[in-house]
């Protein structure tokens, strides 16, 4: 299942001067991984004010994170430095998919670690738990069966609708549901009993704002996310 958490960032704003609160998020594009998988890991900041705000970032990381503090050193990643960035009024501006293991790092080890999102070197209030199962030698796992799986939407930018692919392996329980910049549900999109089969959706968010949106596809242990973004 897919992790998200907000905390608050103190950041100033462009029409008054005075400090306000910028709300930054963490995901990781699911909960669970196996031993030695790549951990996808991305990083929001949100404004929640009716004024566009600006992110003086100088010579500093924009984004990073921290795998377990005690640790925090060898597992940062820096996104691209730039000098400012300004996240609109009621929107977002993320750091998409920054990936663990790098530069060598180790492998997590089996059992639960913590990820801490960072802005401008700010903690994210909470951590984001994450699992790694054990290595096994033996797969249940039938390979001639391919994986359920999300699809990218098309079209990519979009102006209200957008079609959502994805297949199912057997037949299981589908959920799929899109998701605000806030980690809130939008729009349930599907919560039932499917048959194997390809499939697309046809969504329509007219009655929402433009910014960043999330799909979330779920499939027994299955769960993955794509990244939409509705423009108006």
């Amino acid at each position: 299942m897919k992790n998200f958490i907000y905390g608050l960032l103190l950041l100033c704003g462009i029409s008054s001067g005075a400090f306000t609160q910028v709300q930054v998020g963490v995901w990781t594009d699911k909960s669970t991984y196996d031993y030695g998988d790549t951990i996808a890991i991305h990083i929001t900041a949100y404004n929640p004010t009716k004024y566009p705000m600006v992110l003086d970032f100088g010579s500093a990381c924009q984004a990073s994170y921290r795998i377990d503090t005690f640790n925090w050193i060898m597992n940062v990643q820096c996104a691209a430095v730039l000098t400012s960035a300004v996240v609109p009024p009621f929107q977002s501006i993320s750091w998409d998919y920054l990936e663990y293991p790098m530069y060598g790092s180790p492998i997590l080890g089996a059992g639960v670690h913590n990820v801490v999102g960072e802005v401008l070197g700010y903690d994210v209030s909470q951590p984001v738990q994450i699992v790694v199962s054990p290595v096994t030698s033996v797969s249940d796992e039938d390979p001639s069966i391919p994986e359920s799986q999300l699809g990218n939407n098309y079209p990519n930018p979009f102006n209200g609708t957008t079609i959502i692919p994805y297949s199912v392996s057997r037949p299981g329980h589908i959920k799929i549901g899109i998701y605000d910049a806030l980690g809130r549900v939008v729009h349930l999109l599907m919560d039932e009993y499917s048959q194997a089969g390809e499939y697309a959706l046809n969504v329509n968010l007219d009655a929402q704002p433009s910014g960043v949106y999330w799909c979330r596809f779920q499939h027994e242990d299955k769960v993955q996310t794509i990244r939409l973004l509705l423009t108006k």
